[in-house]
């Protein structure tokens, strides 16, 4: 079973659903993002 912790709340469900997209908060570093953003950057370049 799924731990309700990692499920969407009703209210971030709905805002999936209306906006395609949903913003999460996470407890990721500034340089983790900044490395998926250079391997992201290196894919879409090749």
């Amino acid at each position: 079973m799924i731990d309700s912790k990692y499920l969407l709340n009703d209210e971030q469900i709905v805002q999936f659903i209306t906006h395609g997209k949903l913003q999460l908060q996470t407890d990721f570093s500034c340089e983790f993002h900044q490395k998926v953003i250079r391997k992201m950057n290196e894919v879409y370049a090749n």
